[in-house]
């Protein structure tokens, strides 16, 4: 038993190993590369579990050349909550990207346009939104990161002003 162990341990820890170096390319931020994404995220508003948003958004990025690209989603969403149900589309998310790397850092600048395309009131924002973005990377291995980015939300125009706050917002995360 304990020779089929070390047999079965040996055999099972040498391809693991020989691949602890590669990573999937396009998991890190930092990874310039052209994808098709599909994100699902449940967002609860309240404490008793209404209303609630689920949404599952349709990402497409683009690598334009080694430190550029640019990306598109679009949110399919559902809203429940206060006697309303709804389900369709949400806001279309466009977005530009310019990196620069040296050694195991990475530094992102972005801008990123909110287009309200949304089927119903309870699914966007009924703005447009432009939302600058810099995130700082740092690489400790090609399969473990961590991220700082800083985002800003900055109304435009609101299409309906007497129903909506203008969106200005700020948003740092630590991933």
């Amino acid at each position: 038993m304990k020779k089929f162990l070390i047999v079965f341990g040996t055999l099972t820890l040498i391809p693991v190993c020989s691949f602890a170096d590669s990573a999937v390319k396009g998991v890190n931020p930092a990874d310039n590369v052209t994808k098709m994404e599909l994100l699902p995220s449940l967002n609860v508003m309240d404490v008793d579990g209404k209303p609630s948003v689920t949404t599952l958004g349709l990402k497409y990025d683009k690598e334009l050349y080694k430190a550029f690209g640019i990306n598109f989603e679009l949110p399919l969403s559902h809203f429940s909550g206060y006697g309303i149900s709804d389900a369709g589309i949400g806001d279309l998310r466009v977005r530009g990207r310019a990196q620069y790397r040296f050694g195991r850092n990475v530094i992102i600048g972005a801008t990123e346009f909110v287009l309200p395309t949304a089927t119903s009131d309870t699914l966007g924002t009924r703005q447009y939104t432009f939302d600058p973005t810099l995130a700082y990377v740092y690489a400790f291995s090609a399969n473990f990161f961590t991220a700082l980015v800083g985002k800003q939300f900055i109304s435009l125009y609101n299409l309906d002003k007497e129903k909506y706050q203008d969106t200005n917002q700020t948003q740092v995360r630590l991933l």
